[in-house]
């Protein structure tokens, strides 16, 4: 059932951005991410889902990084989206949008950068709650923590240009 909401959703998504696609801003590039960030945990549920590969992937890295990926990743893109969209209204203030575009660009390259090495893990087999990793399976390790380390410069830096925006100007009637 979730599966089928979720397709249901990308469905209707790649449609609405066919018929008018977003703009550039800040905005439109999370929701423009959005979309592959779904697809690629849509085929990682089959991956944990099937019969075939459930046994093999059950207690992995893999289902525990399409865990987070379905409930961190996907849902911040989406919510960074609207608050982008809505933030004049909600805030009074207009989004510094040149700081924000490169903010979008950091978070959603460090969202990557975090997980896609953790997904690469997970299919080589490395257990989940391994107390050593093998030597082979340092380096995406380290590359998932450099990832982070750029999440969360981008994450900063949305705030900081969400806040530093310029006031929106009332009318005055």
């Amino acid at each position: 059932l979730a599966f089928a909401s979720a397709t249901a959703m990308l469905v209707s998504f790649v449609r609405r951005l066919w018929r008018r696609p977003p703009a550039l801003d800040a905005a439109g590039l999370y929701a423009i991410a959005y979309l592959p960030t779904l697809a690629l945990g849509l085929a990682t549920s089959l991956l944990v889902a099937m019969p075939a590969t459930r046994v093999m992937a059950s207690r992995t890295v893999l289902a525990t990084t399409h865990l987070h990926w379905m409930m961190f990743a996907a849902p911040l893109l989406a919510f960074l989206a609207g608050l982008h969209r809505a933030w004049p209204s909600l805030a009074r203030r207009h989004v510094a949008e040149g700081w924000a575009r490169v903010g979008a660009g950091l978070v959603i390259g460090g969202l990557y950068a975090t997980f896609l090495p953790l997904f690469v893990v997970g299919f080589a087999g490395q257990p989940f709650r391994a107390n050593a990793y093998a030597g082979e399976l340092q380096i995406p390790h380290v590359f998932s923590a450099a990832g982070t380390t750029i999440l969360v410069a981008g994450t900063v830096l949305m705030v900081v240009a969400l806040i530093a925006g310029p006031r929106v100007e009332t009318e005055r009637a």
